[in-house]
């Protein structure tokens, strides 16, 4: 009868553990399973971000669309929502490399590294706009206005000042020739 007693326990516990029950033998005392936090399977990591303007027009932006390019998961993407908010679940551990982009902005790039779930916020300059005579703008100014000025000195003066220079431009480092002197 001991032993009998003895296997409806250990079967009791091993239930207990396995299977997250509290039921135990009347003359036995309750056992309670250590808790486990699951650890997410390879390629169960999610992310996810926010897709915004950058400033001066800061703001979420719906529809863009954030592809992955490069890494385990290349070919993937999704879409932005009226939040500005993208999610790609089941992504794979790795390095992986996102474009992101929408209709009228230049594209934003990231690379980052995933070992659990990520966040990757995309931000989007709006493409610079030309003039009558064909000119692109030099600068974005504060007040979200554009220059077509020349001169840093009198680029967005009367705009609040300049948010960002638009480059390739005059207020841009040449990068193409300092690398052809090497």
């Amino acid at each position: 009868m001991r032993t009998f007693r003895h296997a409806i326990a250990a079967l009791s516990l091993a239930c207990t553990v396995a299977c997250g029950s509290t039921a135990t033998s009347p003359s036995q005392p309750t056992a309670t399973a250590p808790a486990v936090t699951p650890t997410p399977a390879q390629g169960a990591f999610t992310v996810s971000g926010i897709v915004r303007e950058i400033a001066p027009n800061e703001r979420p932006l719906q529809g863009a669309r954030v592809d992955i390019v490069s890494g385990p998961d290349a070919g993937r993407s999704a879409t932005s929502d009226a939040s500005g908010f993208y999610q790609l679940t089941g992504v794979s551990a790795g390095t992986v490399s996102t474009v992101t982009t929408l209709a009228g902005f230049d594209p934003y790039r990231a690379g980052f590294s995933v070992t659990g779930n990520a966040q990757s916020d995309g931000w989007l300059a709006p493409v610079p706009p030309t003039d009558a005579n064909g000119a692109t703008a030099t600068a974005r100014c504060k007040d979200g206005t554009w220059s077509w000025s020349q001169t840093q000195a009198t680029a967005c003066a009367e705009n609040g000042g300049m948010a960002y220079a638009v480059c390739p431009g005059p207020f841009c480092r040449d990068l193409t020739a300092s690398s052809q002197r090497k």
